[in-house]
Parts: C-alpha cells; structure tokens; sequence
C-alpha cells in the first residue's frame, strides 16, 4: 500500500471518475481485506478449476509474472480435486476473450460432478 499510496493521493485531487472511484474505493479497504484474505484457505473438499490467463495484469513486473502463475499452479496443485487450465491467447479478461475455456470448464466440472 505504502508503494501506492502517492497515485492514490494523485487520484484523490483529480476530477471524480468511475473509474477513480472505484480505485479508491479498493484502496480504502485494501490492506485490512487483503489480510482476512490471506487468513482463509480453500476447503479441500470443494472442487476447483483454475483457469490461468496467457497475460497477466503485470505487465511491468515478470517477477511478479511469474509469483501469479506459480500462486495459480500451487493452489491448483494444492488438492487432488482441482485442475489448472491455460486459457491461451487470453488476456486477465478470460470470459471476455476465451468464453469457451470457461464454458468447458464448467461444463467438465458438472460432468465430472454428476
């Protein structure tokens, strides 16, 4: 947060946007909502599919690239019922770009679940 916070003081003296109000509005909570968040763990018994981006939203950072990839490949890995997915060609916009990666996955998560 302490990274960010001279863009969000920026924001705060431009002219209201959505698109400024909603960055600001997850700036307000973002530290306390990332902690709870971190504090929770997926129920091994709850299946899950992972479906992974070929782009992710950090563009300006491979280590950070690639700490978003490994972070999808372990809690993939992390039970024997999830399943990790590549949606190539897609962007971190995976139902806009490749519905049909998305659409399969659900459709072979309920074949797979009866």
């Amino acid at each position: 947060m302490a990274a960010e916070g001279p863009q969000i003081g920026a924001l705060k003296g431009r002219p209201s946007t959505k698109a400024n109000r909603q960055l600001l509005a997850v700036a307000a909570d973002y530290v306390p909502v990332r902690t709870a968040y971190h504090q929770v763990t997926w129920p091994r018994n709850v299946p899950a599919v992972v479906i992974a981006s070929a782009k992710t939203p950090l563009d300006n950072s491979p280590l950070d690239a690639q700490r978003w990839r490994d972070a999808q490949a372990t809690f993939a890995a992390g039970a024997p019922n999830r399943t990790l997915v590549a949606a190539a060609g897609s962007s971190h916009d995976i139902p806009i770009d490749r519905p049909d990666v998305v659409i399969h996955a659900i459709e072979g998560m309920i074949a797979k679940l009866g």
